[in-house]
Order: structure tokens, then C-alpha cells, then sequence
């Protein structure tokens, strides 16, 4: 039993010493750092509708990319790429690693990866999940 405890908390600590490097290549994200406009590049998840499990992993297209204009003061604007007429407004706000977006919804993603140029943003229920990268335009 003894040597089950000693390979169990050896193994948690090379779980969390992992977990720390990973974190280490990532900035702090604050709204300075986040400020930006962002455009999604890549999604991939699934969703389970009457039943069936749809999944997906791709790179999208120029037509299917959204626009998210974030500002130091806390707002927001998104929009399609391909159809800039129309345009949700609001506010965000980070908590940890916690993006709410505040416009006609309110979203809350959890900030995967961050590097500065390079954002992935995590939302899921019990019946969707999906990740999305975004990158610094």
C-alpha cells in the first residue's frame, strides 16, 4: 500500500510539474494584453442533435470566420467577416481565465491557450462543445 502512495504522489507530481510548463508559455491575459481585433481561424467540437453526435475539426473558410473586436475599456463588437453591415455590440470581462462576452447573449468561454497572438476559447453545455482558435489581425 505504501508503494501505491509513493507512485500515486509521484505521479501527481509529474502530472502538475507538466501542467506548470505548459502554463508557462502563456502570457497573463489582462484586457491590455486582450485588446485587439481577433479573427477565428479553426473549430472543432461536437453537438448532439435528437440524438445523433455531430463532430467537426476544421479550418474555416473565409466566409465562416467571425470578427471579435475587443477594447481596453471593457467593449466589444463581433461580426461575420463576410457580412460587416451587421454587428453585435457590448461589453466583456475576464475573471481568470474567463472570457464573458455581454451583447444580445451572454457567453462565457474558458481561455484555453494564450500567447498574445494566438487565443483558443472553450465553451460546452451537456449536449455541445466546441473549441475555437483565434488570431491577433
Amino acid at each position: 500500500m505504501k508503494t501505491f502512495r509513493l507512485f500515486a504522489g509521484c505521479l501527481m507530481a509529474v502530472i502538475c510539474l507538466g501542467m506548470l510548463s505548459a502554463c508557462d508559455d502563456d502570457e497573463e491575459v489582462t484586457n491590455s494584453s486582450i485588446a485587439g481585433l481577433w479573427e477565428t481561424t479553426h473549430s472543432q467540437g461536437w453537438e448532439v442533435y435528437e440524438g445523433v453526435r455531430d463532430e467537426w475539426n476544421e479550418t474555416l473558410s473565409e466566409s465562416d470566420r467571425v470578427m471579435l473586436q475587443l477594447n481596453e475599456d471593457g467593449t466589444m463588437q463581433m461580426w461575420e467577416k463576410a457580412n460587416e453591415s451587421y454587428r453585435e455590440e457590448g461589453r466583456y470581462e475576464l475573471n481568470g481565465n474567463r472570457l464573458m462576452l455581454h451583447y444580445a447573449e451572454d457567453d462565457t468561454f474558458v481561455i484555453k491557450s494564450f500567447d498574445g497572438n494566438t487565443m483558443q476559447l472553450e465553451t460546452s453545455e451537456s449536449d455541445y462543445y466546441e473549441l475555437t482558435t483565434f488570431e491577433r489581425r
